[in-house]
């Protein structure tokens, strides 16, 4: 099973592209003259700047949570991790909930169960999300 955000994934190709083009065209909109001033080094950061704000946009929006077997990978932005279903103590994902949350068998200092955020399964996607949370909630548990 693979979960992927997609109202995410568009907006942020959209805006992404939208992005790039605004940039392509203030940059020809300076001028032959003014976009000579720029040294290489000056032209190298904004380059960065704009491959790094793409980046982490496309970033989030490739999050997904793959489970095969018994082991469950949330890739969450630039982070992933791999849990084991039988450390998965249940999917939670309530009304209000930006997104689904993966509660695990863990507890910290005050004994609470620790929490993962499953940014691949977001509300914004409505009844998809309540499906694959439910798909993902159905076959954790029976692969425990």
């Amino acid at each position: 099973m693979v979960c992927r955000p997609r109202v995410l994934l568009v907006f942020a190709s959209s805006v992404s592209v939208l992005f790039v083009a605004a940039c392509l065209a203030g940059w020809s909109a300076l001028g032959a003259e003014l976009r000579a001033q720029f040294t290489v080094l000056q032209v190298a950061t904004l380059l960065i700047f704009l491959a790094w704000i793409v980046g982490l946009m496309m970033a989030m929006a490739l999050s997904v949570v793959v489970v095969d077997g018994t082991t469950v990978k949330v890739r969450n932005g630039l982070i992933t991790r791999r849990y084991r279903t039988a450390d998965v103590r249940a999917v939670r994902f309530r009304d209000g909930d930006p997104w689904a949350y993966l509660v695990l068998h863990e507890t910290d200092a005050e004994g609470a169960h620790r929490q993962r955020q499953l940014l691949a399964i977001q509300t914004v996607d409505r009844g998809r999300a309540r499906d694959d949370a439910a798909r993902l909630r159905e076959l954790i548990r029976s692969r425990r």
